[in-house]
């Protein structure tokens, strides 16, 4: 028997037929709007978000859940986001922050990691293993002193 499911979108009862969450009229939809932003980008050459909008007639916000949907389309978009720290100047490719926000959080990040190195510079160095640090060295020169073959021979112990 075949299981009944709603759609995430629209509510109306549908039987899946590969486990998609969404019917067979809202997947068209979608398909259709992916079609309109690949014919802004291709056919229209528009390579903003703003322009594809403009092009289009879909919301910002649908618009750009399609092109972080679809990589191919993402790649042939500049993204003019804005800095996430100052509102102004657009952010560079890969970070949420512009140039100069960057190296302002750059440098108060050397600031904080100096004080903090100040802060803990004085203090001896305690290893955090429970063996003594001369103790693993002895092991560590006994590893080394011995051979492969010494496994295969059997130790052999002094007799006072």
């Amino acid at each position: 028997m075949h299981k009944i499911v709603v759609c995430a979108k629209c509510r109306k009862m549908f039987v899946p037929v590969f486990g998609e969450q969404k019917c067979p009229e809202c997947v068209a939809e979608y398909e259709q709007k992916i079609f309109l932003v690949e014919n802004a980008i291709y056919r229209g050459l528009k390579q903003t978000v703003a322009e594809i909008v403009e092009y289009t007639r879909l919301p910002k916000n649908q618009v750009v859940k399609i092109l972080k949907s679809q990589r191919y389309l993402n790649e042939a978009v500049s993204r003019e986001a804005q800095c996430a720290r100052c509102k102004t100047a657009p952010a560079q490719p890969g970070s949420e922050f512009c140039v100069d926000c960057r190296l302002e959080l750059h440098q108060a990040l050397g600031q904080l990691a100096g004080a903090l190195a100040a802060k803990i510079g004085d203090k001896p160095y305690r290893p955090t293993s429970g063996l003594p640090l001369h103790n693993v060295l002895a092991e560590v020169q006994k590893k080394r002193e011995r051979t492969s073959t010494d496994i295969l021979r059997p130790r052999q112990t002094k007799v006072k």
